[in-house]
């Protein structure tokens, strides 16, 4: 069963490039200033970066995560505290805002990056358990999206993005699961034990 989930997974990975880009996230992340005083990334290739780089990234986003899930709520006085921490949060691991974003914004389109990411950091119970909810949830829709016209795509991503929001799930993550789960079987199993349990 759990094959047949994440088959249908790695589908909706495809729609989840469109839908994930238009969250308070980037909101957030955009408006932050870059720090001047963050070190340059000599090391990456252009275009690249390094695991260093990326081991940043997921432990900046692990602290800044918790607060943009709550920035819809704030009033306007709190988001500019929060975007204050968020610049805070990145200066300390030793990224500019424009470097966390655009990371952020490369792990959304691809899921290899993704997979390196959160290969960093791991993923979290709380993490598999939402993946294990959501992907029962999105492999029906996931099922059709190949033969479905352009109307169809855009409900479809917008049911999907629904899911994960209801999953307290963020795109990048949902598709670095499905690409690390197509490759490793542990976690393979470990998703479907919590499918089985969800479904109980």
């Amino acid at each position: 069963m759990s094959k047949t989930v994440l088959i249908g997974a790695a589908l909706s990975a495809l729609a989840l490039a469109a839908c994930a880009g238009t969250s308070s996230t980037d909101t957030v992340t955009s408006s932050a200033a870059p720090s001047a005083n963050a070190p340059a990334t000599q090391s990456a290739a252009p275009g690249g970066y390094t695991d260093a780089e990326l081991q940043a990234y997921a432990a900046a986003r692990a602290e800044i995560d918790p607060i943009q899930n709550r920035y819809g709520e704030m009033s306007e006085a709190e988001r500019t505290q929060a975007t204050a921490q968020i610049v805070e949060i990145q200066r300390r691991h030793n990224l500019t805002a424009a470097r966390y974003d655009a990371i952020r914004r490369a792990t959304q389109s691809d899921p290899a990056l993704a997979a390196r990411v959160t290969g960093a950091q791991g993923f979290t119970d709380d993490q598999l358990r939402a993946f294990a909810a959501a992907s029962l949830e999105i492999d029906p829709i996931s099922r059709n999206l190949a033969t479905a016209s352009e109307a169809e795509r855009t409900q479809a991503a917008e049911q999907i993005r629904q899911v994960l929001e209801r999953n307290n799930l963020d795109g990048a993550t949902y598709n670095a699961i499905v690409a690390r789960a197509q490759t490793d079987a542990d976690l393979r199993g470990r998703i479907a034990a919590l499918q089985v349990a969800d479904q109980a």
